[in-house]
C-alpha cells in the first residue's frame, strides 16, 4: 500500500502544470488504474491496512455486477481520483442506492463531497432511478449536510442496507425523490 500511495502522490507532483480545477466524471466502467485509485481512496481514512481488501472487492464487483444498473462518479484533480460516489440498483432490496461515497482527507471541506452527491443523483436519474436511498453513520455531520443540501430526507434510523443486512441505531436511512421522475 505505501509503495502504491507514494506512486499515486508522485503522479500529482508530475502534473503540477494542470489546472487546480476538480473535474467530475460519470463512469459505468473503470480502467485498472482507476480501480487501484478507488481502493487507495477507500483506504485513506487511517485504513491503509485494508487497501488489498478494498482492491479485491472492487475488482470482484466489476467482474460480477451488471454495469447497466451501477455507476461511479469520480472527482479528479491532476489526473488522479480524489473522491468518488457509487450508485446502483441493489438487487437485494430493489432500490437505487447512493452507496459508497468518499473524499480523500486532504480534499475534504471544499465542497467536493456535496458535488459528488449531486452528480451521483444525476447519474442514477440517467440510469432510470425515480428515487434514491442512502445510508450513513449518524455521527458523520459533513456527509449528512451534503445529503440534506442535495434534498435527501431522513426516513428511518433502522433499515436494510444495500445488501439486505439490517442496520440499527448507528446509521440514518435517507431518501430523495428525483423530481424529473414526476413529469
Amino acid at each position: 500500500y505505501c509503495r502504491v500511495r507514494k506512486m499515486y502522490n508522485d503522479i500529482a507532483h508530475i502534473k503540477q502544470s494542470v489546472s487546480d480545477e476538480v473535474t467530475y466524471v460519470r463512469r459505468n466502467a473503470l480502467t485498472d488504474r482507476q480501480i487501484v485509485e478507488l481502493a487507495i481512496v477507500m483506504a485513506s481514512d487511517e485504513e491503509s491496512y485494508r487497501y488489498e481488501e478494498h482492491l479485491d472487492w472492487i475488482r470482484e464487483e466489476f467482474r460480477t455486477l451488471d454495469h447497466s444498473t451501477r455507476g461511479y462518479v469520480l472527482a479528479e484533480q491532476y489526473g488522479r481520483i480524489i473522491g468518488f460516489a457509487r450508485v446502483w440498483m441493489s438487487p437485494h432490496i430493489d432500490r437505487w442506492m447512493l452507496d459508497g461515497y468518499e473524499v480523500t482527507p486532504d480534499y475534504r471541506r471544499k465542497g467536493i463531497g456535496s458535488r459528488l452527491v449531486v452528480e451521483a443523483i444525476k447519474l442514477a436519474e440517467q440510469m432510470g432511478a425515480t428515487e434514491i436511498y442512502s445510508h450513513q453513520w449518524k455521527d458523520n455531520e459533513a456527509s449528512f449536510r451534503a445529503h440534506k443540501k442535495a434534498g435527501f430526507e431522513i426516513v428511518s434510523d433502522s433499515f436494510l442496507n444495500s445488501f439486505g443486512n439490517k442496520r440499527e441505531s448507528t446509521h440514518w436511512e435517507l431518501k430523495k425523490i428525483i423530481s424529473s421522475a414526476k413529469e
